[in-house]
Protein backbone atom coordinates (compact mmCIF):
# COMPACT_ATOMS: atom_id res chain seq x y z
CA UNK A 1 0.00 0.00 0.00
CA UNK A 2 1.56 3.30 -1.10
CA UNK A 3 -0.18 6.01 0.90
CA UNK A 4 1.46 9.23 2.05
CA UNK A 5 1.58 9.20 5.84
CA UNK A 6 1.69 5.41 6.20
CA UNK A 7 5.27 4.47 6.90
CA UNK A 8 7.06 1.13 6.82
CA UNK A 9 6.12 0.08 10.36
CA UNK A 10 2.42 0.91 9.93
CA UNK A 11 2.43 -0.80 6.53
CA UNK A 12 3.92 -3.97 8.05
CA UNK A 13 1.31 -3.89 10.81
CA UNK A 14 -1.49 -3.49 8.29
CA UNK A 15 -0.05 -6.26 6.11
CA UNK A 16 0.06 -8.58 9.14
CA UNK A 17 -3.67 -7.91 9.56
CA UNK A 18 -4.27 -8.75 5.91
CA UNK A 19 -4.89 -5.13 4.95
CA UNK A 20 -3.15 -4.25 1.70
CA UNK A 21 -5.63 -1.91 -0.03
CA UNK A 22 -7.59 1.19 0.93
CA UNK A 23 -10.80 -0.79 0.44
CA UNK A 24 -9.64 -3.35 3.01
CA UNK A 25 -8.63 -0.49 5.28
CA UNK A 26 -12.22 0.73 5.20
CA UNK A 27 -13.81 -2.69 5.65
CA UNK A 28 -11.57 -3.44 8.66
CA UNK A 29 -12.03 -0.03 10.32
CA UNK A 30 -13.70 -1.57 13.38
CA UNK A 31 -10.73 -3.88 13.98
CA UNK A 32 -8.31 -1.00 13.50
CA UNK A 33 -10.25 1.20 15.92
CA UNK A 34 -9.77 -1.47 18.59
CA UNK A 35 -6.07 -2.03 17.86
CA UNK A 36 -4.59 1.41 17.25
CA UNK A 37 -4.82 4.85 18.80
CA UNK A 38 -7.76 7.14 18.10
CA UNK A 39 -5.53 9.43 16.05
CA UNK A 40 -4.26 6.55 13.91
CA UNK A 41 -7.74 5.11 13.54
CA UNK A 42 -9.11 8.47 12.38
CA UNK A 43 -6.22 8.83 9.94
CA UNK A 44 -6.77 5.33 8.49
CA UNK A 45 -10.49 6.06 8.10
CA UNK A 46 -9.77 9.30 6.24
CA UNK A 47 -7.28 7.47 4.00
CA UNK A 48 -9.77 4.68 3.28
CA UNK A 49 -12.34 7.28 2.20
CA UNK A 50 -9.82 9.15 0.07
CA UNK A 51 -10.00 12.27 2.21
CA UNK A 52 -6.90 14.35 2.63
CA UNK A 53 -6.21 17.64 4.27
CA UNK A 54 -3.58 20.30 4.28
CA UNK A 55 -3.97 23.17 6.67
CA UNK A 56 -1.74 26.14 7.14
CA UNK A 57 -2.57 28.78 9.67
CA UNK A 58 -0.72 31.87 10.69
CA UNK A 59 -2.78 32.24 13.85
CA UNK A 60 -1.09 32.15 17.21
CA UNK A 61 -4.40 31.19 18.76
CA UNK A 62 -3.77 28.51 21.38
CA UNK A 63 -7.34 27.21 21.00
CA UNK A 64 -7.07 26.69 17.25
CA UNK A 65 -6.83 23.07 16.12
CA UNK A 66 -5.00 24.15 13.00
CA UNK A 67 -1.20 24.08 13.01
CA UNK A 68 0.42 27.45 12.62
CA UNK A 69 3.20 28.24 10.22
CA UNK A 70 6.57 27.84 11.90
CA UNK A 71 8.69 30.10 9.74
CA UNK A 72 9.21 32.18 6.64
CA UNK A 73 12.42 33.03 4.84
CA UNK A 74 13.93 35.24 2.19
CA UNK A 75 17.22 34.26 0.54
CA UNK A 76 19.25 35.82 -2.25
CA UNK A 77 22.50 34.89 -3.93
CA UNK A 78 24.76 37.81 -4.75
CA UNK A 79 28.39 38.54 -5.53
CA UNK A 80 30.90 39.05 -2.75
CA UNK A 81 30.50 42.40 -0.97
CA UNK A 82 33.29 43.95 1.07
CA UNK A 83 31.77 47.38 1.73
CA UNK A 84 29.76 47.58 4.99
CA UNK A 85 27.33 50.11 3.52
CA UNK A 86 26.59 47.77 0.60
CA UNK A 87 26.06 44.86 3.02
CA UNK A 88 23.67 46.99 5.07
CA UNK A 89 21.80 47.94 1.89
CA UNK A 90 21.49 44.25 0.92
CA UNK A 91 20.20 43.42 4.42
CA UNK A 92 17.68 46.26 4.14
CA UNK A 93 16.47 44.97 0.78
CA UNK A 94 16.05 41.44 2.17
CA UNK A 95 14.23 42.69 5.27
CA UNK A 96 11.88 44.78 3.10
CA UNK A 97 11.04 41.73 0.99
CA UNK A 98 10.62 39.53 4.07
CA UNK A 99 8.32 42.05 5.74
CA UNK A 100 6.20 42.16 2.61
CA UNK A 101 5.94 38.35 2.56
CA UNK A 102 5.09 38.30 6.27
CA UNK A 103 2.38 40.91 5.75
CA UNK A 104 0.88 38.79 2.97
CA UNK A 105 0.84 35.75 5.24
CA UNK A 106 -0.32 37.81 8.25
CA UNK A 107 2.47 36.51 10.48
CA UNK A 108 4.99 37.98 12.88
CA UNK A 109 8.41 36.80 14.02
CA UNK A 110 10.07 36.51 17.38
CA UNK A 111 13.32 34.89 16.25
CA UNK A 112 15.31 36.34 13.36
CA UNK A 113 18.03 34.28 11.70
CA UNK A 114 20.76 35.53 9.38
CA UNK A 115 22.39 32.91 7.16
CA UNK A 116 25.54 33.89 5.28
CA UNK A 117 27.46 31.77 2.80
CA UNK A 118 31.00 32.87 2.03
CA UNK A 119 32.75 32.68 -1.33
CA UNK A 120 34.36 29.47 -0.04
CA UNK A 121 30.84 28.08 0.62
CA UNK A 122 31.26 28.19 4.39
CA UNK A 123 27.84 28.73 5.96
CA UNK A 124 27.47 30.94 9.01
CA UNK A 125 24.16 31.17 10.81
CA UNK A 126 23.36 33.66 13.54
CA UNK A 127 20.02 34.15 15.29
CA UNK A 128 18.48 36.54 17.77
CA UNK A 129 15.30 36.00 19.77
CA UNK A 130 13.47 39.23 20.44
CA UNK A 131 11.42 40.22 23.47
CA UNK A 132 8.28 40.70 21.36
CA UNK A 133 6.90 39.76 17.97
CA UNK A 134 7.94 41.94 15.02
CA UNK A 135 6.74 42.32 11.45
CA UNK A 136 8.01 45.60 10.02
CA UNK A 137 11.37 46.38 8.40
CA UNK A 138 12.01 49.06 11.02
CA UNK A 139 11.62 46.45 13.77
CA UNK A 140 13.67 43.73 12.04
CA UNK A 141 16.60 45.59 10.47
CA UNK A 142 18.46 46.82 13.60
CA UNK A 143 18.75 43.34 15.21
CA UNK A 144 19.73 41.81 11.84
CA UNK A 145 22.48 44.38 11.34
CA UNK A 146 23.91 43.62 14.81
CA UNK A 147 24.27 39.87 14.13
CA UNK A 148 27.42 39.92 11.94
CA UNK A 149 29.05 42.44 14.30
CA UNK A 150 28.88 39.84 17.11
CA UNK A 151 31.67 37.86 15.42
Amino acid sequence: MQVSGIGKVAEQTLNALGITTCSQLHSQRGLLAALVSTISSDFFLRVSLGLGQTRHSSRRNENSSEPRRKGISCERTFAAIQDQAALDQMADSLVQHLASDMSGENIEAKTLTLKLKTTTFEVRTRAVTLASYVSTPAQMLPPILKLPQAE
